[in-house]
């Protein structure tokens, strides 16, 4: 492959991967009670790839569910894996402390009911499971939160368990009106700081305590309960090299950002598809799922690819690995590529613009990756950076 030097920050390859999880109807039938104490649980399902091992969280949150969950990572050193919460809530202010021990540990957290083998085996499936109330906010404490359309996370206000036993008692004293404006506070704060929308507590605070208010996908993605999911910045055009260089970055939560530019250079140069992100994420999950003793040179990266799938509004055209013409990693593991784009390829972009870019691996580098665009490339802008070709 011809290397290439490249005057720009260009594209970028990261993958992520998903275990198989082994059927339900295989594992005998063992779970844990979900209204029983908190309990921690190191498992998995025998895969060796990120999302193949998890913390099932199983059950009541407590007054020392923390301590629990202390001693439990004393003894497993669980790291860079995700706490998958199956409960009914508990106490808030230990669900509080929860949230941020896990975020202290940068450990990833998603909702899902574990069940157990009992045959002395380790592994262990997962189906959709519930998150409400306190565990509400334990939820939030993950580094990158994962919703699956199946699990339930439901808030409501918090409240003190005797006044539902005695709704006509008199239960609280100014004093605990005051404790009540000071717990409201720190709530917020926390909620914040996690980096959840402030509009989450003010959708508790309005539903009843004796109801739950369940998210939809979409407001679980507006209010940032789960912060995966693609986002890009937008089309833009920016000056290089005496030419234009029409831009976009999409993030995918957990991945780093992946940089885009589409561009061409003066004279029979052609059009081009710069691609640039940090290696990073991709160093790690080779090192600690498959062992690989150092990380991937650019040439390997590229070499590994399959295929380069391009769409757009009703169409799609597949490159294969000869449309790289360069490859190249820096000092700080930052991997760019270039895409040759034919003439062909580049009349359908200014027809139908691009909507997804999608990488083909095989099985043993991750799958694949997807970047969808939100915003779809401009036609006025497209057309004035192609007749600004960069020198």
């Amino acid at each position: 492959m011809m290397k290439a030097s490249f005057w720009m920050s260009l594209a970028a390859l990261v993958l992520s991967s998903v275990g198989a999880v082994a059927a339900e109807d295989q594992q005998p039938n063992r779970r844990i009670d979900p209204n029983a104490p908190m309990t921690f649980t190191y498992t998995g399902n025998g895969g060796n790839m990120k999302g193949s091992d998890w913390i099932a969280a199983e059950g009541m949150i407590t007054a020392d569910t923390p301590k629990r969950f202390t001693e439990f990572m004393k003894q497993h050193g669980a790291t860079d894996t995700t706490v998958q919460f199956n409960s009914p809530g508990g106490n808030l202010l230990a669900a509080l402390k929860l949230g941020e021990m896990i975020r202290d540990a940068k450990l990833d957290t998603g909702i899902g009911r574990t069940t157990f083998r009992e045959d002395g085996q380790s592994w262990s499936a997962r189906s959709p499971g519930i998150c409400i109330s306190a565990c509400a906010y334990a939820f939030l404490g993950g580094v990158t939160r994962f919703l699956d359309k199946d699990d339930r996370y439901g808030v409501h206000q918090f409240y003190d368990a005797k006044s539902l036993d005695e709704p006509t008692r008199k239960t609280f004293s100014a004093v605990d009106v005051s404790l009540n404006q000071v717990l409201g506070g720190i709530v917020l704060e926390y909620v914040q700081r996690m980096g959840a929308s402030p509009g989450l507590v003010a959708l508790a605070g309005s539903t009843p305590p004796t109801e739950v208010r369940f998210l939809s996908e979409a407001e679980a993605k507006k209010l940032l309960v789960d912060n995966t999911g693609s986002s890009d910045t937008g089309w833009r055009i920016e000056a290089k090299g005496g030419g234009a260089v029409l831009t976009n970055e999409v993030t995918y939560v957990p991945r780093p950002p992946v940089h885009f530019a589409l561009f061409c250079r003066a004279g029979k140069g052609g059009t081009f598809l710069g691609i640039s992100s940090s290696m990073a994420y991709l160093d790690r999950w080779l090192k600690e799922g498959y062992g690989v003793p150092q990380p991937l040179s650019a040439e390997e990266v590229a070499g590994s690819l399959d295929q380069i799938e391009l769409s757009g509004r009703g169409w799609k055209t597949t490159l294969d690995t000869k449309a790289i013409v360069g490859a190249s990693i820096d000092k700080n593991r930052r991997f760019t590529m270039l895409v040759a784009l034919s003439a062909e390829v580049t009349k359908a972009i200014r027809k139908n613009a691009i909507t997804r870019v999608r990488f083909d691996f095989p099985f043993q580098y991750a799958g694949f990756l997807i970047s969808e665009f939100q915003s779809e490339v401009p036609s006025e802008a497209l057309d004035l950076t192609l007749k600004n070709c960069i020198r």
